[in-house]
């Protein structure tokens, strides 16, 4: 059960991590002309 809770964060971080830096490179081509 604990492996589970374990995995579920681990996913749950990585889709936040990319969210992140897709939001990242969003903000960075709209500064760049």
């Amino acid at each position: 059960m604990k492996k589970q809770i374990s995995i579920l964060k681990f996913s749950m971080n990585k889709t936040l991590r990319q969210t992140i830096e897709r939001n990242m490179k969003a903000k960075q081509n709209l500064h760049s002309p």
